[in-house]
């Protein structure tokens, strides 16, 4: 499958089309509850997609699951001028999650995915 982000619905939200072909289907549905931006990747496993969410002018990573629906807060930056830029890649083994701040004058952080989904 190709993820992309798209407004079609009016708000920039994560789609998902087969590389078989095929309709693109929705994924998140972010309303009023914020704004998706650049830089969503894939789990290893394929069953996951993180992204970046901004929730009144904070950014964080979220990642939902492509079968449930489910989403989950990864990050739990507080400041917009400490925040999240963009989800970057998970490693290779998928236990790690690269990504940009706004911090100062830019950082890269790792962590691992802990998260249960």
């Amino acid at each position: 499958m190709v993820s992309f982000i798209s407004d079609r619905d009016g708000h920039f939200n994560v789609w998902v089309i087969p590389t078989t072909g095929g309709s693109p289907f929705q994924v998140t549905f972010n309303k009023d509850q914020g704004k998706i931006n650049l830089g969503h990747c894939w789990s290893v496993d394929g069953k996951y997609i993180y992204y970046c969410r901004a929730i009144r002018g904070i950014r964080n990573i979220w990642k939902i699951s492509i079968e449930q629906g489910t989403q989950e807060q990864v990050t739990f930056f507080t400041s917009s001028t400490n925040h999240v830029s963009r989800a970057s890649r998970l490693s290779t083994d998928g236990i790690e999650l690269f990504f940009a701040t706004y911090e100062r004058t830019g950082d890269i952080w790792l962590m691992e995915d802990q998260s249960p989904l």
